[in-house]
């Protein structure tokens, strides 16, 4: 038991300050993300049943890992693993400049801090935040799959479904260490 606590608590994001921990969705991907608009400017989240307090950047890992799968035919072994979808440090980076710039701009308080300086202070927060973030989203995924495909009964997918999740386990070890 301490073993696996041990392993876990160096994924668990530090949360020293009031925006450390956020509302979070809990279930972020593609069916869950409403665009409207002729020009896709108005977004709406969908689907909050496993929503709760976490990590700001639990949501951002959370959507990171679901850009690597699909889940087509629930019921059989049709979930997919495609890293070479995996978002780009470029992609990742701009992705914390917009979430963090929006933060700034409709939330922070301390407006005696420019937001350059800002996102000076904060990248490396949450980058880190996001590491290990993304290794509990990948660990929740795979919980909630497994006890789904538990409870109905489809024993002979959870192997196949295992062997995926390892797979990804892999290379998200490698890409963040």
């Amino acid at each position: 038991m301490e073993e696996t606590r041990n392993y876990f608590s160096e994924f668990i994001p530090s949360a020293n300050r009031d925006f450390d921990t956020v509302l979070s969705h809990g279930d972020i991907h593609e069916n869950n993300i409403l665009l409207i608009a002729d020009d896709f400017t108005k977004v709406i989240f969908v689907d909050f049943e496993f929503s709760g307090l976490d990590s700001r950047a639990y949501d951002l890992a959370a959507l990171y890992i679901m850009c690597m799968m699909t889940h087509k035919n629930v019921g059989k072994s049709t979930t997919k693993i495609y890293t070479e979808f995996c978002l780009t440090d470029e992609q990742v980076h701009k992705m914390f400049v917009i979430y963090l710039t929006r933060f700034y701009e409709n939330y922070y308080e301390r407006k005696d801090t420019s937001l350059e300086e800002f996102l000076s202070q904060e990248m490396p927060i949450i980058h880190e935040q996001f590491r290990r973030c993304i290794h509990l989203a990948h660990f929740n995924w795979f919980i909630i799959f497994y006890l789904v495909f538990a409870a109905e009964g489809i024993e002979s997918w959870l192997g196949r479904f295992f062997e995926k999740w390892l797979k990804l386990q892999a290379f998200l070890r490698e890409k963040w260490k």
